[in-house]
């Protein structure tokens, strides 16, 4: 899939969400930290993001958390921008509002394919910002960013892209697959939604320790260099977009907007 941009409710089930309480009497929001304060806060919320989205403990490296930081930082400057409807410009309060609709159907079906309801909400959002209707330069359509190749292999026509409840259930199922290819590692699983599984197995024979390691993509990324320019391009910071993009959604009071975590939405049907 080609990207256009740069939880409580089922905590008891598979403990795959954050722990949430409300932060309105919070002194400062992250805008208006200093910058060390603002290293720390994504260091803290990236670690918890991080754990939720593999299931166990990840030991971040600093090079991977500057990236996190970085896409954490452009988020936030969005919040309040006057820009209504502009593709990544418009002001990130109107892309939550938008999630929070379909947040809790994706959170399940997700769930349902044995991959982290987190995913399955904040995909979506770094792939698309929730808008159904873009189409990339390269092709890929719909919230989950479907090139028709791919769509076609797990079942959806080139119109099915276009539907958020078949695209999201051919997207859980795509990243099951790729987890059991790569050893339930769901950061190489993410990387090859993004750049295809025959590229992650030529990044992984090109930095041979970064298989089976605690933090595979924090190896990968600190070996970027040497790597080709299609990693180098997109596919090194598109996993740190997922984990920014889960950091504000799931603490979205941090940074000044008065709306739940969207994992603890639950479905008005």
């Amino acid at each position: 899939m080609k990207r256009y941009f740069a939880t409580t409710i089922f905590a008891t089930v598979c403990g795959a969400f954050i722990s949430w309480a409300p932060t309105s009497g919070m002194a400062q929001t992250f805008q208006q930290r200093p910058a060390a304060g603002k290293q720390a806060y994504v260091e803290e919320k990236a670690h918890r993001v991080s754990a939720a989205i593999t299931g166990h403990p990840s030991d971040l490296s600093p090079a991977y958390l500057a990236l996190v930081a970085a896409r954490v930082e452009a988020y936030a400057e969005r919040v309040g921008a006057n820009t209504q409807g502009a593709a990544g410009q418009e002001d990130l309060r109107l892309v939550l509002e938008r999630g929070a609709k379909y947040a809790p159907t994706f959170a399940k079906i997700f769930q349902a394919r044995n991959v982290s309801p987190l995913v399955g909400i904040y995909l979506p959002m770094m792939e698309s910002e929730y808008r159904n209707e873009l189409v990339s330069p390269a092709g890929s359509s719909g919230m989950f960013q479907f090139m028709e190749q791919t769509a076609f292999r797990f079942g959806l026509t080139a119109e099915d892209r276009n539907d958020p409840v078949k695209a999201a259930d051919a997207a859980a199922r795509y990243l099951s697959e790729m987890q059991g290819r790569f050893a339930g590692d769901m950061w190489l699983s993410l990387l090859a939604y993004n750049q295809g599984e025959r590229a992650v197995e030529t990044l992984l024979g090109a930095v041979s320790e970064a298989r089976g390691a605690a933090c595979s993509i924090c190896l990968l990324t600190e070996k970027k260099d040497t790597l080709g320019k299609h990693f180098q391009g997109e596919g090194v910071s598109y996993t740190p977009a997922l984990v920014a993009a889960a950091i504000i959604g799931e603490y979205p009071q941090d940074f000044g907007i008065n709306m739940r975590p969207l994992s603890t939405l639950t479905s008005s049907k």
